[in-house]
């Protein structure tokens, strides 16, 4: 059946939805007798594929940016360095910054972002045990208490 022009430019302007395509690919594996470990293999395949490592190579490479920030929740080294090694980072310096609140203002900024509705209730306990799992990464720590969002801007500018 042969779509409008009208009904193309429609389809192209729907959001992409990550979740809803991983759940037609589960869906799909299911209908034809696939077992959960082998669905699970394919999804961490797609996953590797089409992550945002990929998304991010394609920024490194563009020379129209003279910078690229990419800002993620990272508590652990492994995961640091996971990232780090699937980006071609050749022709570019990395600077990996962590930006620290001490346990009093940690708290006070999630539990604004679960009165607002932006944040479950639980990363609450969960971003606090966390706090000193940052003081053992290899990064350059930005102590964020007390300061405005511009004045830390300023300090990544920096360094």
């Amino acid at each position: 059946m042969e779509k409008s022009l009208q009904e193309i430019q429609d389809m192209l302007t729907d959001k992409w939805s990550n979740n809803a395509c991983r759940g037609y690919i589960i869906k799909a594996m299911e209908s034809c007798g696939y077992k959960s470990k082998d669905i699970r293999k394919v999804l961490m395949e797609l996953y590797e594929v089409f992550d945002f490592c990929y998304l991010l190579n394609n920024f490194l490479h563009c020379s129209a940016y003279e910078n690229v920030i990419f800002c993620w929740v990272m508590h652990q080294q492994p995961i640091i360095d996971s990232i780090l090694g699937k980006l071609d980072t050749q022709n570019c310096e990395v600077k990996c910054i962590s930006l620290i609140a001490d346990e009093t203002h940690l708290r006070k900024r999630l539990t604004k972002d679960v009165e607002r509705g932006i944040r479950a209730e639980d990363v609450i306990e969960r971003s606090v045990t966390r706090i000193p799992m940052y003081q053992t990464l290899n990064t350059i720590k930005i102590d964020t208490n007390e300061k405005t969002v511009a004045m830390i801007a300023n300090e990544i500018e920096q360094i």
